[in-house]
């Protein structure tokens, strides 16, 4: 649901509430997001967010500035790119930046690669 339909905020008021009366960790998983979204999800109150996204530094600065834990999905781009890329992308991440779950993993892409990509871990 995109941040720009009201029933986006109807949907998600109570569980601000929710979590700073019980002062628990809330996380948004979702398959997709952006830098808005994640601005959207620290004003809320919610600790981390989830997400493949279009523009991975971008978003990563806008959690790092909205104060919120980010866990960004490898772009389908990076896989193609190999080995390498993958590495050097993943090394890029600042310290409050997890990796995702949400890849997008080209058909053309080895299981030696993914393979090696989780062994990194």
């Amino acid at each position: 649901m995109p941040i720009s339909d009201p029933l986006h905020t109807q949907s998600l008021s109570p569980l601000p509430n929710i979590l700073a009366h019980y002062e628990a960790f809330g996380a948004i998983i979702t398959r997709e997001t952006s830098p808005a979204q994640i601005k959207a999800a620290a004003d809320l109150g919610f600790d981390l967010i989830t997400g493949s996204t279009s523009s991975p530094e971008e978003s990563i600065e806008s959690a790092q500035v909205s104060g919120i834990h980010f866990g960004l999905g490898i772009p389908s781009s990076i896989f193609s790119s190999g080995k390498e890329s993958i590495q050097t992308f993943v090394n890029s991440f600042p310290n409050n930046t997890l990796l995702s779950s949400e890849w997008t993993i080209p058909s053309s892409v080895s299981p030696e690669t993914i393979h090696d990509l989780m062994d990194s871990f």
